[in-house]
This record gives structure tokens, C-alpha cells and sequence, in this order.
């Protein structure tokens, strides 16, 4: 799925949002035209466009402002910095569900863990860290290196059967798909490793 077009062309965008994780529809569309993702907003709102395809595949979800400030009041400054005007607050709240890109990848990632686990997976700081080099791979590569980094932790993680679940999942998925051409993506991969690392020694000594 994820080496279709319509996630090859965007991969910029979903590199940025992943980083922000929760954003304003206003704030993304006056990124997207910006950075030349698409020729107006329409190809991004528009009944039936790369929004309402995202919200289909379940990697974006849609709120009110009040929707969202109700179940993310800490949450929603942030989320909504575009909207400088008060009348603008009735305006569209994002969500990407970043798991979601993995999940097309490796079918029902999501149905075999808790969110507890889940919350360690490092997607934001890496998306963030390949925002600011400015690499040409796609989003589908991205993720791949992503994916290699968290199979090749180095943490023990024998008493924790969740987390050795987890990167065994990961390892099974890459296994078969590593090839050379991916050392091309070592610092991508040496950098989700280190994050991947980080998050499961805090898990590991904080006695999940």
C-alpha cells in the first residue's frame, strides 16, 4: 500500500505530519501549499481527496474543535495554532494515527498489542529526525528503515514477553525484505535503533 502513489508523492507531508501528530486542517493545508504538495486546498479537503481517502484508510481522524478540545483539552493549543481568529476554532482538528502507516505494512499490528506497548514505538521523533535531513527515499523506505532499526534492538528483553513479541514482529516483517540497498538508510536505521533502545530500557526498568 504504502508504494502507491499517492503515499511516494506525499512522502514530505507524511513525514510532517507524523512529527506533529495533532494539527489544524488550516495549519496543513498552508504547509502543503507551501512546500508544493498539492496546487490548492481543494486537492487537499474536497469530498473524495487526499484527506477523505487518508480518514477511509484509518490514518487520519477528524474532530470539531470542540470535539477535540473535549477529549484533548491539553492538547488543543497546540493542535490548532493556526486558527489565530476565534471564529476559526469551529474549523477541522486532525489526528494521524501513525501505527497506521506501519499496520500497512505488517497487517494487524495494532490487534496484537496494547496501547501500553504501542506508546513505545518512537514514529514521532524519528519522522522528525528525517524531516530535518531532507533525504529523497519514500515513505514506504522510511518506515522500512524504521521497522529494521526497532528488529535490530539490542536491549534483553527475555522477561518482558510483550516487548520481545513486539520486536519479533518487527524482525519477521524486515527478514525477508532486507537488502542491500537499505544500508543506503543507516542513519535512519542506526537512529530508530537508538530511539527504539531508549524507550525499551524505560520500559524494562520501570517493571511494566
Amino acid at each position: 500500500m504504502l508504494n502507491k502513489a499517492i503515499f511516494r508523492k506525499h512522502t514530505q507531508l507524511f513525514l510532517y505530519m507524523i512529527f506533529r501528530h495533532y494539527f489544524s486542517q488550516k495549519e496543513i493545508i498552508l504547509w502543503s501549499l507551501k512546500n508544493k504538495e498539492f496546487k490548492d486546498k481543494d486537492s487537499w479537503e474536497n469530498k473524495g481527496q487526499f484527506r477523505d481517502k487518508m480518514i477511509k484508510l484509518g490514518v487520519l481522524k477528524k474532530y470539531s474543535y470542540k470535539e477535540f478540545k473535549k477529549i484533548y483539552p491539553t492538547k488543543v493549543k497546540d493542535a490548532s495554532i493556526a486558527y489565530k481568529k476565534s471564529h476559526e476554532r469551529k474549523r477541522v482538528i486532525l489526528k494521524i494515527n501513525s501505527l497506521r502507516l506501519i499496520e500497512l505494512l505488517i497487517p494487524n499490528l495494532l490487534n496484537k498489542f496494547d496501547s501500553k506497548i504501542l506508546e513505545f514505538i518512537p514514529i514521532q521523533e524519528y519522522a522528525k529526525f528525517c524531516l530535518e535531513n531532507k533525504k529523497s527515499y519514500t515513505i514506504q523506505e522510511y518506515i522500512q528503515a524504521f521497522i529494521y532499526g526497532c528488529a535490530t534492538q539490542k536491549i534483553i528483553t527475555f522477561n518482558h514477553p510483550k516487548i520481545t513479541k513486539l520486536c519479533e514482529t518487527f524482525a519477521e516483517y524486515i527478514m525477508v525484505r532486507y537488502d542491500e540497498k537499505m544500508s543506503i538508510l543507516n542513519n535512519e536505521i542506526t537512529f530508530s535503533r537508538d530511539l527504539f533502545e531508549k524507550n525499551i530500557k524505560i520500559y524494562v526498568e520501570s517493571n511494566y
